[in-house]
């Protein structure tokens, strides 16, 4: 392992900790600030990490890929790729199933 590896792998095992230490204390892992009873982050981290998403995924559309999973798209007339799309089609008609179920 070289020296910048060994750093990496250290600055993860402290930030590692460092979250586990927030969510012992209660407050929100990611900055450290209040968190809502039940919540797994404080409510402007959920909003900057869907701003992120949303980022994300109109960068990765505007590139010619998914974007929901950033592979590319074989066929530009659909927005998501095969794979995204088969995946998507077999939820629903899942969900459909168990819809019909009841």
């Amino acid at each position: 392992m070289t020296a910048a590896e060994r750093k990496r792998h250290a600055d993860r095992e402290r930030q590692r900790a460092l979250r586990a230490k927030r969510r012992a204390a209660g407050v929100c892992p990611r900055c450290g600030g209040p968190l809502p009873a039940g919540a797994g982050r404080c409510a402007a981290c959920l909003a900057a990490a869907a701003r992120q998403m949303a980022s994300w995924r109109r960068r990765n559309g505007e590139r010619g890929c998914c974007p929901r999973c950033g592979g590319p798209l074989e066929d530009r007339r659909w927005k998501r790729c095969a794979d995204c799309r088969a995946k998507s089609l077999a939820v629903e008609l899942a969900r459909l199933a168990r819809l019909r179920d009841r």
